[in-house]
C-alpha cells in the first residue's frame, strides 16, 4: 500500500476508504472506474463496458449491478 500512496496515484486516505471503507454503492462505482481508467483510454470505452448488459452478469449491465449493491 505504501508504494501506491509514494507514487502519488491516490492519497493514503482514499486508498484506506477503498480498502476497509464503507461497501456503499459509491464506493464501489468509484474502485471498479478507477481500476477500469487503468484498462481503457476513455471515459467513453469506460461507459459502454459499464453499459453493456453481460452474458457472465445474467444479462444485466455492470452499472445496473453496482447500483443495486450486487457485486
Amino acid at each position: 500500500m505504501q508504494a501506491i500512496v509514494e507514487s502519488g496515484w491516490v492519497g493514503k486516505g482514499q486508498l484506506e476508504s477503498w480498502l476497509i471503507g464503507s461497501r456503499s454503492a459509491s464506493s464501489s462505482e468509484e474502485f471498479v472506474h478507477a481500476v477500469l481508467r487503468d484498462i481503457y483510454a476513455s471515459e467513453g470505452d469506460i461507459a459502454r463496458w459499464l453499459a453493456i448488459p453481460r452474458q457472465e452478469f445474467d444479462g444485466r449491465s455492470a452499472k445496473s449491478l453496482l447500483r443495486t449493491h450486487r457485486c
